[in-house]
C-alpha cells in the first residue's frame, strides 16, 4: 500500500457514514504504512493503535 492509496481510504472515510466498512481497510493501510516507516511507527506507537483498532473491529463483528 502506498501513501496515495491511504489518501483514497481517508477520502472514502470522509464520504461515508458506515464506519465498519472502511474501518478494516484503514487498519490494513496503517499496517502497510507501518512496515514502510518503522521508525515513525515506533515513535508514535502505531502498532498499539492498530492492535486496539483490530480488537474493536473484532468485537463489533456480527
Amino acid at each position: 500500500m502506498d501513501v496515495q492509496r491511504f489518501k483514497e481510504v481517508i477520502k472514502k472515510r470522509n464520504e461515508t457514514h458506515d464506519e465498519y466498512d472502511y474501518g478494516r481497510e484503514i487498519v490494513e493501510c496503517y499496517k502497510s504504512l507501518m512496515a514502510k516507516f518503522p521508525e515513525e511507527a515506533k515513535r508514535y506507537h502505531v502498532d498499539f493503535c492498530i492492535e486496539c483498532a483490530e480488537d474493536f473491529l473484532e468485537a463489533t463483528d456480527v
